[in-house]
């Protein structure tokens, strides 16, 4: 499992990212994920100044979105987006996001925090599926769990 942020600018050190990520990897082994995801996103989006945060699984060929939190601002600016995410977690569970050569695969293949501060000149750039606005920055911080 994996949480993913469209960011502010961020500069927080790996160790940091690392550090946060163990802590709540403890937390998500003792509770459902599903108990926890709301809380946890909300609180990358309070830290980050991010308007959209998620956590995603890695998959084969593909990454699941598996939960998403955004800003108020986020969800009237993209309403679109966030009609047909919420759609898809509600039917299915999740939004998938094909193949694992983008940003969202890069933290799943690599179990390290991923920080890229301009993710459209980035060769491993993939726009979230049904979203217009581009990403002005990506942070993927892995939670492992075993």
């Amino acid at each position: 499992m994996h949480c993913a942020m469209n960011s502010v600018q961020h500069n927080a050190s790996g160790s940091e990212l690392r550090a946060f990520a163990e802590s709540l990897s403890g937390y998500l082994v003792n509770q459902p994920w599903q108990t926890v995801a709301s809380p946890l996103l909300r609180y990358c989006i309070a830290l980050t100044e991010s308007p959209l945060a998620f956590v995603i699984v890695g998959m084969e060929r593909a990454v699941r979105i598996i939960a998403l939190e955004s800003t108020d601002t986020d969800r009237l600016n993209a309403p679109a987006f966030y009609e047909s995410a919420d759609s898809a977690l509600a039917d299915g569970g999740f939004i998938e996001v094909s193949g694992l050569d983008n940003l969202f695969g890069s933290v799943v293949k690599t179990g390290e925090v991923v920080i890229v501060n301009s993710p459209a000149t980035d060769p491993r750039f993939a726009q979230l599926p049904g979203r217009d606005a581009p990403m002005q920055s990506f942070m993927g911080v892995p939670l492992q769990i075993g």
